[in-house]
């Protein structure tokens, strides 16, 4: 598993989502990039400084960007087979004193009308970007931006996973940055 991370919160001036648990102190934003996904994920708890020791962690991106993959790799599951998500899986992975809730939601064309029923109590964001598929950015940003005006992820923390950095050809994190910038 190879892959590049940024992370940041999700806030827009002026948002605010009702929340049934107490939320944490507003955290200010941050990038930055990272070599291990699990790291990553722990990196986002840290940097909220959460009280909570449960996290909700929905995992979205488009068909194919690894998503799956990711989660049971972070889990030290097997990853020799795996079949497109259809709906969504849940895993939890303990970690210390924290238990992380991780949704990983399908990203098929059919399936993405149905994210916004994932989006109620999310702490975390993670948005998996395939490396290796240039010519599905477009598409990928569009998608991104689509999330990014939920009123209901307002105060949750984005991570950007650049996936698939192994592969020949894939773009590196900052042009992947620039290219969610458009």
């Amino acid at each position: 598993l190879s892959a590049a991370l940024a992370c940041a919160p999700l806030l827009e001036p002026g948002l605010r989502r009702p929340r049934a648990r107490p939320r944490a102190s507003r955290h200010r934003a941050q990038s930055f990039f990272l070599g291990s996904s699990r790291m990553g994920l722990l990196s986002i708890i840290r940097k909220i400084k959460r009280k909570e020791k449960e996290m909700r962690i929905l995992m979205v991106g488009l068909d194919n960007s690894g998503k799956t993959t990711i989660v049971l790799k972070i889990n030290g599951e097997d990853t020799s087979v795996i079949s497109p998500t259809l709906g969504f899986n849940i895993k939890t992975i303990q970690y210390q004193k924290y238990s992380l809730n991780i949704w990983d939601v399908g990203g098929q064309k059919t399936i993405r009308s149905y994210w916004r029923n994932y989006f109620e109590q999310t702490d975390g964001l993670v948005w998996v970007v395939d490396s290796s598929d240039v010519r599905r950015l477009d598409d990928c940003r569009a998608e991104l931006h689509n999330l990014l005006k939920e009123e209901r992820l307002a105060g949750s923390s984005l991570l950007v996973f650049a996936n698939k950095q192994d592969i020949q050809g894939a773009l590196k994190p900052d042009e992947i940055a620039k290219g969610s910038e458009s």
